[in-house]
């Protein structure tokens, strides 16, 4: 088992079907953005925009299987693996020349146009980086078409505005013959991936050097991003908090395009596998004791609630499981964690909602404050049929904080519509009568089972498992 769930694996070869392994059913997204490249061929700008950790980027990758079945020439460039790379020309041209049957010549024609358009300086260092990402052989190519630069004529050249004017027209020129050379009447794709997550600077410069070097006829560029997260970059950039990066964006993007939120059963039944959950809930030696024989029941159901309740992001959802999986292992093979239980702590410690988490690990929340959290976070429960897991959810919260707080054994006194001990009463406000009635005999129940009773002290154990792991991704 691994720590983290492996990417889903995309077939590669022609006669597969790249969606093959989806578990979120985003083929028909696929169809909808190829239908809209075929409408519009000329070239513009497409954003897919979603929040980090909603699977932007294994989508884009079967999107791109999809298009190159279809016959459209593909680029995927990973901007945040890039950004190690100061000019972002070389890296961009590095991935436009691994299209298949393009001229040499007419590339090295494209490369000539471009030096006085970089940062660096001296025709050596070009051809050093040049002769890296697309091989010797290409740097004799163009290596007569370069001409004799020198440091301070190229100095000179790119100070020169109407010289680099000049250069950016010539270079967009050349550009568009070479991607009119590709036989294909389709227009190019080039995704552009985690554009959100690179330094400031390197994504704003992308930006704009696709926008006023590279955005030529036949070209669509797909920018897979967070608007959020590189908005926040886009004011790093300029300095100020005033920026309106939306207004910015809009300089770049032709259209916007967001994924609808999945219905994620699939994939959190995949995870469940991946960190051998279900082996592990429905051993053998497990079953023979009756208190373990819900538990896979209860883990589906409080995963299920927290999806419709607190949409968390598959990369959340993925931090949350790991984790959980790691902490109830660690326990001993007899020990029992209410899988409700430990996944709702959890899920505390990593929506980081308001500190609420660390006063309960520090023991300074009311019971009533615990029973209310419950309620504001994961109530109403959409399914008529689980309202008895709920109320035996919330008996279990209420009772092992109860005991974490005193960690020994004292009587509970249940009357008149009130739970209470010689320190706290619980009011269950705004509930029906009959739902008042089972939390309160769920409760009783706990406190007259022996076998519900060997729980009791069980959150001093599994709080520091989860205090001390984390799951990064």
């Amino acid at each position: 088992m691994e720590l983290r769930n492996q990417h889903i694996e995309i077939p590669d070869y022609p006669e597969s079907n790249p969606f093959e392994n989806d578990l979120l059913q985003r083929e028909q997204y696929a169809n909808v953005l190829t239908s809209i490249l075929a409408n519009y061929k000329k070239g513009f700008v497409l954003a897919i925009n979603n929040e980090w950790g909603t699977g932007k980027t294994t989508f884009v990758k079967m999107w791109m299987g999809y298009l190159k079945q279809k016959s459209y020439e593909t680029i995927y460039f990973n901007a945040w693996e890039n950004d190690f790379q100061d000019e972002v020309i070389i890296a961009i041209l590095s991935e436009l020349k691994k299209i298949k049957g393009n001229s040499g010549k007419l590339f090295a024609r494209v490369l000539e146009k471009v030096l006085p358009l970089l940062k660096n300086t001296g025709v050596e260092l070009f051809k050093h980086a040049m002769g890296k990402i697309t091989g010797e052989k290409t740097v004799e190519i163009i290596a007569e078409g370069l001409g004799e630069y020198s440091i301070a004529s190229l100095q000179k050249g790119l100070d020169d505005f109407e010289d680099k004017k000049n250069s950016i027209k010539e270079f967009r020129e050349v550009l568009t013959e070479f991607v009119q050379s590709i036989d294909n009447d389709n227009p190019i794709v080039f995704i552009i991936d985690e554009l959100d997550r690179c330094r400031p600077n390197y994504a704003v410069e992308v930006l704009e050097k696709m926008k006023h070097l590279f955005s030529v006829e036949g070209v669509v560029f797909a920018l897979s991003i967070d608007k959020i997260q590189l908005g926040h970059a886009i004011r790093g950039v300029y300095g100020s908090e005033y920026i309106n990066s939306d207004e910015y964006l809009r300089r770049f993007i032709d259209l916007e395009f967001s994924l609808p939120k999945p219905d994620v059963k699939d994939y959190t039944m995949s995870l469940i596998t991946h960190f051998g959950l279900h082996v592990y809930y429905t051993n053998a030696e497990r079953q023979k004791h009756r208190e373990f024989q819900n538990d896979m029941d209860a883990l589906i159901f409080m995963l299920d609630l927290i999806q419709y309740s607190c949409s968390p992001t598959l990369r959340q959802l993925e931090k949350i499981l790991g984790l959980f999986s790691i902490v109830v292992k660690s326990l001993k093979f007899n020990q029992y964690a209410n899988p409700m239980c430990v996944i709702y702590i959890i899920l505390l410690k990593i929506m980081g909602d308001g500190g609420y988490y660390e006063k309960l690990v520090s023991r300074k929340l009311s019971l009533q404050e615990i029973l209310d959290k419950t309620v504001e976070l994961l109530y109403p429960i959409h399914e008529e049929s689980k309202h008895g897991y709920f109320i035996w959810f919330q008996a279990e919260m209420v009772f092992f904080y109860w005991k974490y707080l005193y960690e020994k054994d004292k009587s509970v006194v249940l009357y008149e519509g009130e739970l209470n001990d010689e320190s706290f009463e619980i009011k269950v406000d705004g509930k029906a009568d009959n739902e008042y009635d089972s939390l309160k005999s769920s409760i009783g129940g706990l406190l007259s089972d022996y076998h519900l009773r060997r729980r009791i002290n069980l959150l001093s154990h599994i709080i520091p498992h989860i205090e001390l792991t984390k799951i990064v991704t």
